[in-house]
């Protein structure tokens, strides 16, 4: 099980920005940045290796349904398709032995689509996490990163989500993880070092308040 992130330009000097955490706290994991042609060229070798199954992380049927499915008549309710794949699938993969590579778009919703656009459904399936994959038995809860990135009232998430509901990109490339076998320590691990970066950003920013200094 591999993790790729694949990440906007303008994502990495984001000091919010949670993506590069894959590959500090999980292995193995890399970021390829999109653009740069060595890293276009890693994730042109990754498509067309065959012993490589793919699945991009990308939001439920009900949050896409606005968008199009390029596959040409790939299943848009939520089962599995030609342009998208479910978790137990992805299970069934792993059981047979299978190399699985999970890929994490992280980008902008709007700079998301175009991206994953380009990603030939045929070989990059999409892979949706039910709420019970990423939130376990509390439900729906904010981001861990909802300190740092509010917009008009409702979360940002590089993958789609409501307000309320949203995850940031460690957040859902650890419930796949966890899901597909990671062990718990090192997902929990991953988190953690989450959450101290956006306690440390936030107070960075002025956004945690520090009691007044005596003069």
């Amino acid at each position: 099980l591999e993790v790729v992130v694949l990440m906007h330009h303008d994502e990495w000097g984001l000091s919010s920005n949670t993506g590069k955490l894959a590959e500090l706290t999980m292995a193995p994991a890399r970021i390829l940045m999109k653009g740069l042609p060595s890293h276009d060229a890693e994730l042109a070798a990754l498509i067309e290796d065959e012993s490589i199954e793919m699945c991009v992380l990308w939001p439920s049927a009900a949050e896409r349904a606005d968008w199009p499915s390029e596959g040409g008549g790939g299943d848009r309710t939520g089962g599995e398709g030609r342009d998208h794949v479910t978790l137990e699938a992805v299970q069934a993969m792993q059981a047979r032995g299978r190399r699985v590579a999970i890929v994490a778009v992280d980008a902008s919703w709007r700079n998301a689509r175009r991206m994953v656009r380009k990603l030939p459904p045929s070989r990059v399936r999409r892979l949706s996490l039910n709420t019970d994959v990423l939130y376990g038995d509390g439900g729906p809860r904010p981001s861990l990163l909802a300190p740092l990135r509010a917009y008009n009232g409702a979360m940002r998430t590089e993958l789609g989500g409501s307000e309320g509901s949203c995850v940031c990109t460690i957040e859902a490339v650890v419930a796949a993880v966890s899901a597909l076998g990671h062990d718990a320590e090192g997902c929990e691990h991953a988190l953690a070092v989450a959450r101290r970066k956006v306690a440390v950003v936030s107070r960075y920013r002025g956004k945690v308040g520090r009691p007044k200094e005596n003069v």
